[in-house]
């Protein structure tokens, strides 16, 4: 029987050759698990670092919308406002017109009425003039046969009729009437010296007739009746 002579040495070597390819081979695995897990590790905290600015990112754009939708709000409150404001002004414009409409008409109405006015005035101003006018002209007529004089009398706003020579004991006694053009046209006696009683009687028959003349002579009759009275 033949024994193997088995060579230890070189088992020994070629263990120690394969066990130190193992360790390199070992080594490099473990070198690149490490290289691996750092780059993992690497791109992980990248990872988390996007997704933190993205976080962020997100928060300022929900800050952003939050503000646009706000500005957004007010916004269309303004326009709402400025809707009413125009629909409100539209409608003052719309009915400008009618308005101007009706305030020229009230304003032609006043200048026809103050034409009319102004007009009635002067007819009366001129009718008022006339009356005095007839006043004077009768009061001249008469003042040197009937001794009579007239005084204008601006306290009272009438023409002082002073008649002398009717009380024969008294040559030069004054008797007076006041008498005024009243705002009808009308004659009206606002002072009597002395009182005659029927004085009412004979501004009537002068209102009636318009004859200054007949109310002269009459007014002299009847003063010259107080005296021959007395």
């Amino acid at each position: 029987m033949v024994t193997a002579r088995i060579d230890l040495q070189g088992l020994t070597e070629e263990l120690n050759q394969f066990k130190d390819g193992f360790d390199a081979w070992a080594q490099q695995s473990v070198a690149f698990a490490e290289a691996e897990k750092d780059k993992h590790l690497r791109h992980l905290r990248d990872l988390q670092t996007n997704i933190r600015n993205l976080h962020h990112q997100q928060q300022e754009l929900q800050k952003r919308a939050l503000e646009v939708q706000q500005r957004l709000h007010d916004e269309k409150e303004q326009v709402a406002d400025l809707e009413a404001e125009l629909s409100k002004v539209q409608a003052e414009q719309n009915a400008l017109p009618a308005l101007l409409q009706e305030v020229q008409a009230a304003l032609d109405a006043e200048a026809r009425s103050a034409e009319a006015d102004a007009s009635d005035f002067a007819a009366r101003e001129a009718s008022q003039q006339k009356t005095v006018s007839g006043v004077r002209t009768a009061l001249q007529m008469y003042q040197q046969r009937l001794g009579l004089s007239f005084e204008h009398n601006s306290l009272q706003g009438t023409v002082d009729m002073v008649f002398t020579m009717i009380d024969s004991a008294q040559p030069q006694r004054e008797f007076k009437l006041g008498v005024a053009v009243l705002s009808d046209d009308r004659y009206g006696v606002r002072s009597c010296d002395p009182p005659l009683p029927n004085i009412q009687e004979l501004v009537d028959e002068l209102n009636a007739t318009n004859s200054f003349a007949n109310f002269v002579r009459a007014a002299r009759e009847a003063f010259q009746a107080t005296v021959v009275t007395k």
